[in-house]
C-alpha cells in the first residue's frame, strides 16, 4: 500500500481503495456496482474502463458517477488535509454536489487491477 504524505487519516475514513473494472459494454446496471460496494465495506472508487474511455464512480448511500471520459482526461484529484475531506471531495467530483477546487493534489494513481467483467 502506498501512503501519501501530508494527508492524514480522518475520523471516519482511514483509507480509500481504487478498483479497476474492465467493462464488456458501456451500458451497465448501476445496481451491480452498488452491490459490489455494499459487499466490500471500504471507501471505493470504481474506475470503469471500456474501449479507451473511463467512468469514475463512487457509492455513498447512492451511486455517483462522472460522464465517460477519455483515458487522458480521467483524473482523480485529491483535495483535503485528511481522508474525510478527500473522500467528501471525491464524492462531489463524481457528481455528488458542488466541487470545491481549493487545495488540489493530483496524483497518478495506478489502480488495483481486479477483473470484474460486467455486462
Amino acid at each position: 500500500m502506498r501512503t501519501i504524505p501530508a494527508i492524514q487519516t480522518g475520523d471516519k475514513v482511514q483509507s480509500i481503495y481504487v478498483l479497476d473494472v474492465a467493462m464488456k459494454t458501456k451500458k451497465y446496471e448501476p445496481k451491480n456496482i452498488e452491490r459490489i460496494a455494499r459487499l466490500i465495506p471500504q471507501n471505493l472508487v470504481f474506475v470503469l474502463h471500456f474501449e479507451g474511455e473511463i467512468q469514475l464512480a463512487v457509492f455513498c448511500e447512492k451511486l455517483f458517477a462522472t460522464d465517460w471520459l477519455s483515458e487522458s482526461r480521467a483524473v482523480i484529484p485529491l483535495a483535503g488535509l485528511n481522508f474525510d475531506e478527500v473522500w467528501e471531495n471525491i464524492i462531489k467530483r463524481t457528481g455528488g454536489g458542488e466541487w470545491n477546487g481549493s487545495l488540489i493534489l493530483s496524483l497518478g494513481i495506478r489502480p488495483l487491477r481486479l477483473r470484474f467483467l460486467l455486462a
